[in-house]
């Protein structure tokens, strides 16, 4: 953004600072990015989350997002008013919220110019996996959904495409470019802008190691090249393959390298929840639960919660299948009596879960396999289960849920 400004665009002072991560500071206003925030937690989403799991296509036009459009239309119509020139602003969620920030652009009756700033994905999921402890092909996928939905969004407003690794090879002449494409000035003294660049471009700053590993997913190479290239048509069009992938990607993708890396960290642990509340209570109260605590496993399990015997007017069940946020896939779940009969058996469609009540869950049928892949949006996912008579045969006998999962990513 310093860049931006030495040539002529005016931009935010309430930028976010530097720290461990960013020494030289993010150059995202605090304001936006509040804003920003607030707008994802309404949807029970954040930066990490997958859109296509979690958003689901036309998530602009819900009417809960309606009081947070009009804050963001205030901003962007105060930033406009007082700016002589261009005014410009960055933040990476606005990549997977460019369909909402299109519609608050029209209402100002401001006509946007978008710059797509990309970096070599292998790069990003290195980077994440350091800070994060991401696995790579979650972070694939998440470089694929932002860079995508954004290109997508953007249309023939998207300027042009600005590559992280070449502000490091040569910083004036990925500067011209930007300048060119944005139509500002271009008589910008060398020396001032030579300035800007020192202080912000540091080779030492460049800490992307992607020559050293492959891309998980083919199609994310196919994309980057397309995406580099200008062929932002052709990249949109792939975008199908990526949601394709979200639904149909089994392999392990985060502990099976413990065989290959002997010194790796050993697999996290979840704890599995069941709730039960009565007619009388309720209500969920952790005392009135069991739990069973497992390693994460791409590996297929079954995962038993018993239910107490002496339960009087059971009425209602709450599944917690993970106190981590990531990908698992639910092949099948079952209530059995206290004898082991089968009193009700999940018919593995997504719209029987829907029926119940869902908290931080998303749903995706996959083509291959039975049942659903589930994404947790962060680490209290729970569904209450479609349940009422069946209750009725373990009320006082007790029983038992069992569920069948894999997971295919922790992050």
């Amino acid at each position: 953004m310093n860049v931006l400004k030495a040539m002529g665009t005016q931009v935010d002072e309430d930028l976010i600072p530097g720290d461990e991560h960013n020494e030289r500071g993010y150059f995202e206003s605090r304001r936006i990015l509040e804003l920003n925030e607030s707008i994802l937690v309404y949807m029970g989403a954040n930066w990490h989350t997958l859109p296509s799991l979690s958003l689901g296509d036309g998530w602009e036009n819900n009417p809960v997002l309606d009081a947070a459009k009009r804050k963001l239309m205030a901003l962007v119509k105060a930033r406009v008013d007082q700016c002589q020139g261009v005014w410009g602003f960055k933040d990476p969620r606005i990549s997977l919220m460019l369909p909402l920030y299109e519609q608050v652009f029209a209402a100002c009756g401001v006509e946007p110019q978008y710059i797509l700033c990309i970096r070599d994905p292998r790069s990003v999921a290195t980077s994440l996996m350091r800070r994060n402890g991401f696995p790579y092909l979650f972070s694939e996928l998440l470089w694929l959904e932002h860079t995508l939905t954004a290109a997508k969004s953007a249309g023939n407003r998207l300027k042009a495409v600005v590559e992280y690794e070449n502000w490091f090879q040569d910083g004036l002449k990925q500067a011209g470019l930007l300048s060119k494409a944005l139509g500002l000035p271009t008589d910008v003294a060398a020396a001032s802008l030579r300035a800007a660049l020192e202080e912000i471009v540091a080779p030492a700053l460049n800490h992307g190691d992607n020559e050293t590993r492959a891309f998980e997913l083919s199609c994310t190479e196919s994309i980057y090249r397309l995406v580099r290239d200008g062929s932002f048509s052709a990249a949109v069009s792939a975008y199908g393959e990526v949601r394709r992938t979200l639904a149909l990607v089994a392999a392990p993708v985060l502990h099976s390298d413990k065989a290959k890396h002997p010194g790796a960290p050993a697999a996290p642990r979840i704890i599995c929840q069941l709730f039960w509340c009565t007619t009388k209570e309720d209500e969920f109260y952790e005392s009135d639960s069991s739990r069973v605590e497992l390693e994460v496993t791409p590996i297929r399990r079954i995962v038993q919660l018993p239910i107490p015997k002496g339960l009087v007017s059971l009425s209602r069940l709450r599944l917690d299948p993970a106190n981590l946020p990531g990908l698992a896939q639910l092949f099948a779940m079952r209530l059995l009596n206290s004898e082991g009969g089968l009193v009700w058996e999940w018919d593995k469609q997504p719209g029987t879960l829907l029926a119940g009540e869902l908290r931080n869950v998303s749903l995706l049928t996959r083509s291959d396999e039975p049942g659903v892949v589930a994404h947790f949006h962060n680490n209290d996912p729970n569904f209450v289960l479609p349940l009422s008579a069946e209750l009725e045969d373990i009320s006082e006998k007790g029983g038992t849920l069992e569920f069948e999962i894999a997971w295919l990513a922790v992050v």
